[in-house]
Order: C-alpha cells, then sequence, then structure tokens
C-alpha cells in the first residue's frame, strides 16, 4: 500500500480508502468490524464516512473499532445532508456546522476529525462565512483539514478563490465520482486542481459495480456502457490481469489522483481491491483505454 499527503497540508492517506456508507445499516456492526479490520491488515488507514449514512450508525461503528488505533488512522466524515441535527439554521453556516460535527465526534469517540467535508453544494450563498467556520475548527483542533465532496469544478475554485483572498487556509481534497465510464473530471476539474494543488479522492471506481461485473448492474445499463464495460473486462483479460486491478489502477495512474475510495461489504471484498491498487498500468495500457473510454467521456 502506498501513502501520500492530501492536498499541501492535509494528512496523509492511503491510496485506497474504504468508504464506509453500509458500515452499520446495510453491513450489520459485527460484520463491519470485521470489514474494517480486514481494512487495517491490508494497510489501508483512510476511512471516509459521513453524519448522515445509516442515521450515524457508520460513525458509531468506526468509532468503536478505531478508537484503539485512532492515532494510525485518518477518518474524514462529513456535514451538511439530513442528519437528524436539531440546529435551526442553514446547514452551511458556522452554528449547524458546529453542533453537527459535535454529534459526529460523539459517535466516533474522538475529540478530532482529520478531514472535514460539506457533503454536498450549497446554494445559500454562505460560502465565505463555510471557510471562515471550517478555519476556526481548524485553528480550535477540532478538525484537521477540510475538503470538498461533490462539488462543481467551478465551486471548489471559488472557495480556493475565497480562502486565499481572506489569508485563510485552504481546502486540502475534492471528492468526486470518478471512473473509466464516468470521465468527466477530466475536462476541468482535475486540470484545476493538478494547478491548485488540491488532491482528488475518486469515488465510486467500480461505477456502482457496474465495473466489477454484478448482474443486476449490467442489466439496468444501457447499450453503451455494457458495450464499454465488455471491451473493458476484454482488455484486463488479455493483459492478464483482473478487471478491479484494471478499474482502480487506471484511476490511480491518473494525474492529481491522491486516493480511491472503495465500498465494500465483506472482508473478501476488502483484501481484492486493495490487491488491486498495486496494479499500475503502462502508457500503452491507457492509451488502449482511452480508446474504449475517451478522456473526459461520461455515460
Amino acid at each position: 500500500m502506498r501513502y501520500a499527503t492530501l492536498g499541501e497540508t492535509g494528512p496523509a492517506v492511503s491510496e485506497l480508502g474504504l468508504g464506509c456508507a453500509e458500515l452499520g445499516s446495510g453491513v450489520g456492526p459485527a460484520e463491519a468490524r470485521a470489514v474494517v479490520e480486514a481494512a487495517l491488515e491490508a494497510g489501508v488507514t483512510y476511512f471516509d464516512t459521513a453524519d448522515s449514512y445509516g442515521a450515524g450508525a457508520s460513525e458509531t461503528v468506526l468509532g468503536e473499532v478505531l478508537r484503539s488505533r485512532r492515532d494510525s488512522v485518518v477518518i474524514a466524515t462529513k456535514f451538511g445532508r439530513d442528519a437528524g441535527v436539531t440546529v435551526s439554521a442553514p446547514r452551511a453556516s458556522r452554528k449547524y456546522m458546529r453542533a453537527a460535527l459535535e454529534e459526529s465526534l460523539r459517535r466516533l469517540r474522538t475529540d478530532y476529525i482529520d478531514l472535514y467535508q460539506q457533503h454536498d453544494p450549497d446554494d445559500s450563498d454562505m460560502l465565505d462565512d463555510t471557510i471562515y467556520s471550517l478555519n476556526l475548527l481548524v485553528g480550535e483542533g477540532k478538525i484537521r483539514a477540510f475538503g470538498s465532496s461533490n462539488y462543481e469544478p467551478w465551486r471548489i475554485a471559488e472557495a480556493d478563490s475565497v480562502a486565499r483572498a481572506h489569508n485563510h487556509g485552504r481546502p486540502c481534497s475534492a471528492r468526486s465520482r470518478y471512473n473509466l465510464l464516468h470521465r468527466e473530471p477530466e475536462t476541468s476539474l482535475i486540470p484545476y486542481c493538478v494547478r491548485s494543488g488540491i488532491s482528488l479522492v475518486a469515488s465510486s471506481p467500480l461505477a456502482g459495480g457496474l465495473l466489477a461485473g454484478e448482474s443486476q448492474r449490467t442489466e439496468s445499463a444501457g447499450p453503451l456502457a455494457k458495450k464499454r464495460v465488455q471491451t473493458i473486462q476484454e482488455f484486463a483479460a488479455e493483459s492478464g490481469t483482473g478487471i478491479l486491478n484494471v478499474a482502480i489502477g487506471a484511476i490511480l495512474a491518473r494525474p492529481g489522483v491522491t486516493s480511491v475510495l472503495v465500498n465494500a461489504m465483506t472482508p473478501g471484498q476488502v483484501r481484492a481491491t486493495a490487491g488491486a491498487a498495486t496494479w499500475r498500468p503502462a502508457e500503452a495500457d491507457l492509451g488502449r483505454l482511452d480508446s474504449i473510454a475517451p478522456p473526459g467521456s461520461a455515460i
């Protein structure tokens, strides 16, 4: 497992992170513990959750499993979706953020968050207050760094500009859906992040299971998606490697990508994806994949 720093000032994370959306809800507490333990054994140090995942169940499970290892892992969580926070305030405001953070800290059984992220863009025009409030939390030691999730490229640029204009700390990461079937981030998001020293954290590298060959996903996919998946699978077979290797390794090889988040519901899935992260494509491999799924395309 390789490790790298998020942005210029963020924490060092494993190149494969564990997405924890299903832990504690779709995956029960005992099974979730086994999944997290398998990730730790594979060298994963980066755990990405949110206060809205399982109505807080994901954070609760992580807090129980990771509390004895707190100093050796990176916990990223998010705020801004409906998570039962009772404060009557806009979800991008300082008041809401602080209340949401305190709830997350309680569930995670920790006194700080390594990476705090606004889960989705907010249209309340409070970006100055959001950036300022996140910096206050850094100054208080409540969070170590902050980033965005699901932001459009222009919004990431705006948040970065606000931070620079007021001499605040800057976002270190941008979490975005990115896989071989959804390469839209390559058009403007990734170029901006590379120029600005912001790390891209790629979510959904398996396209919701489609690239992993999950039959239900394949049946509901459109003809172009099916064709591209089939051709990528054929490429993987010809290359003597697995489809997981291609799906994950090809994204990790792209400029600006620091880590890839993979959801897993069993320890076996964790081990399989962790092994896949070791594969690195040659330039010829990347060229072949570009001919199958053109850069910037999305289906």
